[in-house]
């Protein structure tokens, strides 16, 4: 059949599994060089490819011309062959993903002053480092960091606050696995 693929994830070079993240993803096409009437059936061009292209009187006048050119110029392309197919499926992205993400600061304990202004601390207990994350406050998006110590903000400057406010953190670590984290901080009012 035309367009024969197969999903490999990028980090571990096995086949992209269930939890393979989209940004690890990468699809390869088998290389196999034919002519259209190869891969088109002219009495039902929607349907499945011929069972016998040679048995179009036109096949060979259109398929050797495409050989030709294929054998004089094939080794500028890339080639994949379905050897290159990996056997295992990728192991590092699972339903739970090597990502432990704890929330420091702010904490459930204390009651933060409105114009207080709260330092975001968490603690990456996971066994790769953190790329970004996303942070949410009473569902509401707050914004995005690379760098999560250096992320603070003012709680009278947010909307929809209240005495108790859910902070909700979307991790990714530099292997796009992907983990929520949610907390609870209190506001004087």
């Amino acid at each position: 059949q035309a367009n024969e693929n197969f999903f490999i994830d990028k980090i571990s070079g096995k086949l992209a599994g269930e939890f393979t993240p989209k940004e690890t993803t990468q699809e390869k096409v088998i290389t196999n060089v034919h002519s259209i009437l190869y891969w088109v059936n002219r009495n039902d061009v929607l349907g499945p490819p011929p069972s016998n292209p040679y048995g179009n009187p036109q096949f060979n006048l259109w398929e050797t011309p495409i050989q030709n050119w294929w054998a004089q110029n094939g080794n500028r392309y890339k080639i994949t062959t379905w050897a290159e197919k990996p056997t295992e499926v990728d192991n590092i992205h699972t339903e739970n993903p090597l990502l432990n993400i704890s929330i420091v600061e702010p904490n459930t304990t204390s009651i933060y002053l409105p114009d207080q202004r709260i330092q975001l601390k968490l603690l990456n207990s996971g066994i790769y480092p953190l790329k970004k994350i996303d942070i949410f406050i009473n569902n509401t998006f707050i914004g995005t960091t690379e760098t999560p110590s250096n992320f603070s903000f003012i709680p009278e400057e947010l909307d929809n606050l209240m005495s108790e406010n859910e902070l909700k953190i979307i991790s990714y670590d530099i292997i796009y696995n992907r983990t929520e984290t949610v907390s609870i901080f209190k506001i004087k009012q």
